[in-house]
């Protein structure tokens, strides 16, 4: 944990500062169990490579990663993270293709990652940790809303949404509509050619952490090659929901 700490150090965060999130967990992780700790240096470990990943492909795209952690210090840095996951995910895979890839630039009204000229935008739906809503759909609608609306979506581009958190607070507890009616909800408003919800699982067994597709949406004017891309990303059978794409892919 200690070279954890460090490098978060160097990164600029404050470790004295518990309003940071980053922060919080490494503080936290002495009191947690077992599993609770392994996870968190997983995840704190897998932020830290994706991001030297970043750097090595682009300097510029890794200061402004790095920036949006070193400064965010609510909910937010949740969707930072899952992009910059994200964006070391792309990254790799077009070394391995040989298929072109780039940041988008916002100023030019482009998706947040461009990989094999296909647009996907990246977010996540949280809850505040002081939340006492449960119910997702108002968290999911926001989130999807907010990025259905950008001019330049089409069915050549792709929503992926981290819905983690909102799963996790949601677990157990009633609510006013399931993810797949969620999803059908929101059929006729999408302008995307596909969704992607997606969720990450811990194996308290084997402490393998992984993204599983909880959910997703093909419009029906998907582009052929988007939806194959989507399938062969996200899918370890080309046919079945709910594969797992293990975290140890994204370096």
């Amino acid at each position: 944990m200690k070279y954890i700490t460090a490098y978060y150090t160097n990164l600029g965060i404050d470790l004295n500062d518990l309003d940071h999130p980053i922060s919080k967990l490494i503080h936290e992780h002495p009191s947690k169990t077992h599993v609770q700790q392994q996870s968190i240096k997983l995840q704190l470990k897998s932020l830290g490579l994706a991001l030297m990943d970043i750097r090595e492909y682009s300097k510029s795209v890794y200061k402004k990663y790095a920036g949006r952690i070193k400064k965010t210090k609510n909910e937010s840095i949740y969707g930072h993270i899952f992009e910059i996951m994200q964006c070391a995910h792309f990254i790799q895979m077009s070394k391995n293709s040989n298929l072109a890839f780039k940041f988008g630039d916002a100023n030019k009204e482009e998706p947040d990652l461009i990989f094999n000229n296909f647009g996907f935008e990246i977010t996540s739906s949280r809850f505040s940790d002081d939340s006492q809503n449960f119910d997702p759909s108002g968290k999911l609608f926001y989130a999807f809303r907010k990025k259905n609306g950008k001019a330049y979506i089409g069915n050549r581009t792709a929503l992926l949404i981290d819905i983690t958190n909102v799963s996790q607070r949601a677990f157990g507890r009633p609510v006013s509509m399931s993810l797949q009616q969620f999803a059908e909800t929101i059929c006729g408003e999408s302008k995307f050619g596909a969704i992607v919800f997606l969720s990450e699982w811990i194996n308290s067994n084997t402490l393998d952490v992984t993204l599983k597709v909880s959910e997703h949406i093909f419009s029906n004017d998907c582009d052929p090659e988007l939806k194959s891309m989507i399938l062969s990303l996200f899918f370890r059978d080309d046919n079945t929901k709910g594969c797992n794409m293990f975290l140890s892919d994204i370096k």
